[in-house]
């Protein structure tokens, strides 16, 4: 099992501003990674600090108000037909009490992109099983609730992927006059297979001129049945086949059809002169290698 911690502070409020009027789920949407953000009441700011950003002699600032889910993404293995309850914790670092309501949604792909599909609307619903314990939680500020989910794998599953979601229907105020509420939700993957295979795309050049930064891209699709997350490296050759430099590739998560576009950025100016790109992507002991070669002029 895997955990990340996913936590959302008021830094967010800005970017958010335009759909803070759709429903839960529009929001739930927008952001697409699971994401919720809250408003916080302008007597939040800092004590020292002005409504202009000017800065006075003052104690630190206290972190910011925040809402926190955790783990934000369980990997579980499993066989259709099998149960399995996992443990799902939200933390209130606001001075509001929410409450949350419990409920599941399928995650789908359609055209290489996850979509969000309410329980049973799909064949073979894995969030249609969705059990959570208890229901619905009040969370006090400053404190947590955990609550346990346990699904049940159909025996002919569509998908391999739901989301836990915390729903609000508390509201908060934010400094515009706007009411929002709060949506979060933990990612459940399910591998049921070793039918794992991933496909990529010639490279893509960003930044060939000299004196800039090269970006190496390559889109991968996630073309077997199971979950997936390749990470690997960008290595850069000469003209003669000397090693210049290497680079990572952030690791990322596919679903089955899912397609995303994997990047490394070499840190350095290169030189002029001919080159060749190898982005050489790895996952659960299989290697997939691609090669261009390209110019600075």
């Amino acid at each position: 099992m895997k955990t990340n911690n996913i936590n959302f502070t008021t830094s967010h409020l800005r970017a958010a501003v335009g759909s803070i009027r759709q429903t839960w789920l529009g929001v739930l949407l927008a952001v697409a990674a699971l994401a919720v953000t809250m408003a916080a009441p302008p007597a939040l700011f800092a004590a020292g600090q002005t409504g202009t950003g000017q800065q006075l002699d003052a104690p630190p600032a206290e972190p910011a108000p925040s809402l926190t889910i955790s783990p934000g993404v369980i990997m579980v293995q499993a066989q259709p037909g099998q149960g399995t309850t996992q443990d799902v914790s939200i933390s209130n670092l606001t001075p509001v009490e929410f409450k949350f309501d419990l409920e599941a949604m399928d995650v789908a792909v359609r055209d290489g992109k996850r979509v969000f599909v309410p329980a049973g609307e799909m064949p073979g619903s894995i969030a249609r099983t969705a059990v959570f314990s208890p229901a619905s939680v009040v969370v006090p500020p400053g404190s947590s609730a955990t609550v346990h989910v346990t699904v049940t794998i159909p025996e002919n599953p569509a998908m391999r992927a739901i989301v836990a979601v915390f729903r609000s229907n508390t509201k908060v105020q934010s400094p515009n006059g706007f009411a929002m509420t709060a949506s979060l939700g933990a990612l459940m993957t399910f591998t049921l297979s070793k039918t794992l295979q991933i496909e990529g795309s010639p490279l893509h050049f960003d930044g060939v001129s000299q004196g800039s930064n090269l970006v190496v891209s390559e889109s991968v699709t996630n073309t077997g049945n199971e979950p997936v997350i390749p990470n690997g490296v960008v290595a850069i050759l000469n003209s003669t086949g000397k090693l210049v430099g290497k680079v990572p590739v952030e690791a990322m998560r596919l679903l089955p059809g899912e397609r995303l576009e994997f990047k490394a950025e070499y840190p350095s100016a290169l030189q002029s002169g001919k080159y060749r790109a190898l982005m050489t992507l790895e996952h659960d002991g299989t290697v997939l290698t691609t090669s261009s070669a390209f110019e600075i002029p």
